[in-house]
């Protein structure tokens, strides 16, 4: 809890994060990343990898997440907050990511998403977060636009993924919206400070974002 790390993180096989490398369920809450993070297969700006009961709520990531694209046959998994969960209950709300999901090699790069790389079996609820990423996969649908590969209920969320503004909900009454016209999940209080209170989903379209279904 109300942890921050400024320093690169460089791990040299699979788990990597910028606060927690690998974690078997757990609460993770108002923590914030400023440092690039480097591995092999799971790589997140918060937690590499997580199963179990795990929740990610208040957190903040400002920087890269790079992994390896050859580590196996299939790739690895890059995430903005979460690198990887294979299985159990993850929550992730109120959080934000600006950064660039990288990869160190050519092959395959399509398990990444500004809020969750990969989950193949995870029962996954994000809510109320904010992405402005630079992903290197095609955004559709089936990975709700750059924020998840894999299934998760995507819930008032609001993300710019590869400079295309959108936002996926019905009211962000969680939201607030800067003197500067951005829009800040109201968990993270301190990147809105004096923010006006979101009561409609209109006012977060006013500001140029999308709503996706």
């Amino acid at each position: 809890t109300n942890c921050t790390n400024y320093e690169e993180v460089v791990a040299l096989n699979d788990q990597a994060g910028g606060i927690v490398g690998g974690i078997a369920g757990g609460k993770i809450s108002g923590c914030y990343n400023y440092g690039n993070v480097s591995g092999g297969l799971y790589v997140g700006g918060i937690i590499g990898q997580t199963s179990g009961t795990t929740t990610i709520t208040n957190c903040y990531v400002k920087a890269n997440t790079t992994a390896r694209s050859n580590y196996n046959s299939w790739g690895g998994c890059n995430g903005g907050i979460v690198g990887y969960a294979p299985s159990g209950t993850l929550t992730i709300t109120s959080c934000a990511f600006e950064g660039s999901l990288l990869y160190s090699e050519s092959g395959s790069q399509t398990r990444q998403g500004a809020m969750l790389g990969y989950t193949n079996g995870a029962t996954t609820k994000i809510t109320d977060c904010y992405a402005n990423a630079t992903v290197n996969v095609t955004v559709s649908t089936s990975n709700v636009y750059g924020l998840c590969t894999g299934t998760a209920t995507v819930t008032d969320c609001v993300f710019v993924t590869n400079s295309t503004k959108r936002c996926k909900g019905t009211s962000f009454t969680n939201w607030l919206i800067t003197s500067d016209s951005r829009p800040v999940p109201a968990g993270l209080t301190w990147l809105a400070t004096g923010g006006t209170k979101v009561t409609s989903s209109s006012q977060i379209t006013t500001l140029g974002y999308t709503l996706v279904s």
